[in-house]
Formats: C-alpha cells, structure tokens, sequence
C-alpha cells in the first residue's frame, strides 16, 4: 500500500534529532494506532492517484471501503472486493466475472485492513518532519523507511490529522518510479455492518461468471 512523511535536516545535530523525531513519530503513531482499535467499525471515501513522471502516467480515481475487524468490501475501478476473513471475491462488474481467491500472506499487495493502523510497529525506522496546514486541516507529517531493502518501494510518508489522530493521506514511492497515492477525503467510524456485506452473493447478480481460483 504507500508512502510515509520525510527527510530530517542538519546532520550537525543528526544524533539529537534523529532521537527527537523519532520519538516523536513514534509518540504520534501510537496515538493514531490506538484511536482507530477504538472503533468497531469504519468507512472511508478516498482518492487514489497513480503518478509516474518518467512515463508520463497521471491517474486519479475514487473509490470507498467498508471495514470491521479483518472483513472489509472495497469498491475502487470498477471492481468490488468483498473479504469475510477467509475468503476474497473480486466481482468485476463490466466483465460480468468473480474472481474467488484467498488470500497470501507474503504477497504484499494483499490487503489486511487490520495492520493498517499498526504497520509502523516493525519493519521501519521513521522521522517526523513538519508540521502543515492544507485543506483546513492542522497535520502532522512524517516519513517510514522500510528497514528491509529488498522491498518495492523506498519510503512511506504520512499526513495525520492534528487534531482528530486520522490518518489524511498515505503516499507510496515505488521503487519502478510510480507513486501512489491514497488520500482520505471522509472517514465515518462505527457504523453498524452486517457481516453478509463482506461476502458475495451471486444471486445478486445473476448471469455473472464465477471463477474460483482457490
């Protein structure tokens, strides 16, 4: 998933800082982290952009999720996922098609919910950076660096919301050039989720190709 907030100035003072930020960072990510393990539930709206400056590629779309605990149902390009827990159904709707999988722990580009809000606890060094102000909001910034290099990206940097400890925007930068970016324009907590939300159900769609890939 993306990016978090960077670069820490004066190497003179690089020892002392480096303490500081890291303090800090840690102090403000924790805060973040056990906010939203308050929360029985949450949505949120958002804008994915993809960026790549070298090919030219400037994308921007929308899409939404839906989570409680490890379920989630994401809508984002025309493709909804659904995930109970166990198992992941990705419905391309212009297709007419369902994909069935499961999901695998080493693959990276597998979506857990969950960790989101406590990825920061191993496999990262991180700095605060600044403070800023951009759509009304006070925020916080800081920039992760994954600690193990083989990883396809290079850094993570994170807005926070100063105020409420929400997370704005999470940038991704690639390895391959491309950034990703996630930014959260509404976040709604505990609103009341059926578990049957987060599964498909083909009767709901009926003439769609189901093709399990278990």
């Amino acid at each position: 998933m993306k990016k978090i907030f960077g670069i820490i100035a004066l190497l003179a003072f690089a020892t002392f800082l480096s303490a500081q930020t890291t303090d800090k960072s840690k102090s403000i990510l924790d805060k973040v982290s056990a906010k939203n393990k308050t929360y029985t539930s949450m949505k949120a709206d958002f804008i994915y952009s993809l960026d790549n400056e070298k090919e030219g590629t400037h994308e921007k779309t929308q899409g939404v999720i839906w989570i409680k605990g490890k379920k989630y149902k994401l809508n984002l390009m025309g493709v909804t996922t659904y995930f109970d827990g166990k198992t992941i159904w990705s419905h391309m709707k212009k297709e007419a098609e369902v994909n069935i999988t499961e999901p695998d722990e080493n693959d990276e580009s597998t979506l857990d919910p969950s960790k989101v809000f406590t990825m920061y606890e191993s496999g990262f060094t991180y700095k605060f950076v600044k403070e800023s102000f951009e759509k009304g909001l006070e925020l916080y910034e800081i920039d992760m660096f994954p600690t193990d290099k083989e990883k396809n990206y290079t850094k993570v940097t994170l807005k926070i919301d100063k105020a409420k400890y929400h997370i704005f925007s999470v940038v991704y930068y690639g390895k391959d050039g491309n950034t990703s970016t996630l930014e959260i324009m509404r976040f709604t907590p505990d609103l009341p989720m059926e578990d049957t939300m987060f599964t498909f159900n083909k009767s709901d769609h009926p003439g769609v190709v189901v093709n399990d890939m278990r």
